[in-house]
């Protein structure tokens, strides 16, 4: 193995253990979904990223189908921890 093959091998398992670090890391992120479904009482379907998710709203705000939301997604949990702020104001 030349000196140029260690160094690719090098960089692909430090990439391996940034990303898997990175993973597990809690913080808060912000992603923008598209209202599906309304599904009442703040509740709606929300298209992120081509995956399907039901989510709370929490200002009460009046959504409806089509329009494009600003989610945030706490502790980097997208199975629970996602709310929907409001809508994308552009």
């Amino acid at each position: 193995m030349n000196l140029m093959e260690i160094r690719n091998e090098f960089a692909y398992a430090m990439d391996i253990l940034i990303m898997s670090r990175i993973r597990d890391l809690r913080f808060n992120r912000t992603e923008y979904g598209v209202i599906t479904v309304d599904k009442g009482n703040n509740l709606y379907s929300v298209r992120i990223n081509q995956i399907e998710s039901d989510i709370y709203s929490v200002n009460n705000p009046v959504l409806a189908v089509g329009d494009v939301v600003i989610i945030i997604i706490g502790n980097n949990n997208f199975n629970t921890d996602k709310y929907i702020l409001g809508k994308r104001p552009y």
